[in-house]
């Protein structure tokens, strides 16, 4: 892999002074740099050297471009502006989040509350259904690609890496290949860095190599939320053909029969509609899946949950003690009257 390694402190196309490596991959690096002419803080996103003479690479780099200066979006990163360097070398900048992925922080913490949950995809639904609205479909959303925030509150959103993008069904050529079209797919994928974690989040038409639309992202927000709750991947597997099998085949209901006993049946009927496997069941936009996140009978759930946690155990101990008492004098009046 022939990274485009800049050096701290150095000044990149003019414009750039190279603060810090963010992260790399096969497809190119991040890095935190200040933008001199702007006098502010950037991440700065450049394609690797071994990867600039690909056209197919530099093609999704500008579809990545591409679909983020068409988006403006709370939860979205901010696109600023996409150039190519005097040494030939595509690169975009973009807004500087400083916080952890949902992937650092499950492999910390294991999984959230339903509630947190319902927070965390409603954010992730609200900024898809902006990206839907403008005829943009993701295609690769995961834990990697959503970025926490302490700010402007705790756990505040910001989806990542529109790579795989689809700008609009035009776009999307027939594909008719089926799950070996796929399995080709996922092993051209993992080449380019990108399948670890994605496979778990596809929806059984991506999975059979099938053109998509707006309800495949509906099923990966699904497969995120499952995830959040559960501590625990819908379907996993050895190899990346046994997920892609389970997606398409396996029932998602005894994972969902799990959730009973920490879930109310309201979330748990939610992510059913989003996993369904069958397109027309599945639920259809993301503003229905975010009108069934705020709808009332959620909400009266996650009211009867704060209110149980409100009686806390010494309180419970107290009535049980008030019990206990009552109990004795009533019995002791009781043993007056016999006597």
């Amino acid at each position: 892999m022939a990274e485009t390694f800049l050096k701290t402190d150095s000044i990149f196309h003019g414009r750039y002074a190279i603060k810090r490596m963010l992260g790399s991959g096969a497809m190119g690096a991040v890095y935190e740099a200040r933008q001199l002419d702007a006098e502010r803080t950037v991440a700065l996103k450049l394609l690797n050297l071994d990867r600039v003479s690909s056209e197919e690479d530099r093609a999704r780099f500008l579809r990545e471009c591409r679909a983020l200066s068409a988006l403006s979006h709370k939860n979205i990163v901010s696109f600023y502006s996409a150039a190519i360097s005097d040494e030939g070398i595509p690169y975009y900048v973009c807004e500087d989040v400083q916080g952890k992925t949902l992937r650092a922080v499950l492999n910390v913490q294991a999984k959230f509350s339903w509630i947190e949950t319902v927070k965390i995809i409603t954010q992730i639904a609200d900024a898809m259904e902006a990206a839907h609205n403008a005829n943009i479909v993701h295609r690769d959303l995961k834990p990697e690609n959503i970025m926490l925030l302490d700010l402007p509150e705790k756990n505040f959103v910001k989806v990542l890496d529109f790579g795989l993008a689809r700008l609009n069904e035009a776009e999307a050529p027939a594909n008719s290949g089926g799950e070996a079209n796929a399995v080709k797919e996922a092993v051209s994928l993992t080449r380019t860095g990108t399948l670890i974690g994605t496979v778990n989040y596809m929806s059984p038409e991506q999975c059979l190599g099938r053109k998509v639309d707006s309800r495949s992202d509906i099923y990966s927000l699904g497969c995120i939320a499952y995830e959040c709750v559960s501590g625990k991947k819908l379907f996993d597997a050895d190899h990346a053909m046994g997920v892609l099998h389970q997606h398409v085949n396996a029932s998602a209901e005894p994972a969902l029969k799990a959730l009973e006993e920490t879930c109310p049946e309201e979330f748990i009927e939610i992510l059913r509609g989003m996993l369904a496997k069958s397109l027309d069941a599945r639920l259809q936009t993301m503003a229905i899946v975010l009108n069934e996140l705020s709808a009332d009978s959620l909400k009266n759930a996650e009211i009867k949950n704060r209110r149980l946690k409100a009686i806390s155990p010494a309180f419970s101990y107290s009535i049980i003690g008030v019990i206990a008492i009552l109990a004795f004098v009533g019995l002791f009046f009781v043993f007056q009257k016999w006597i």
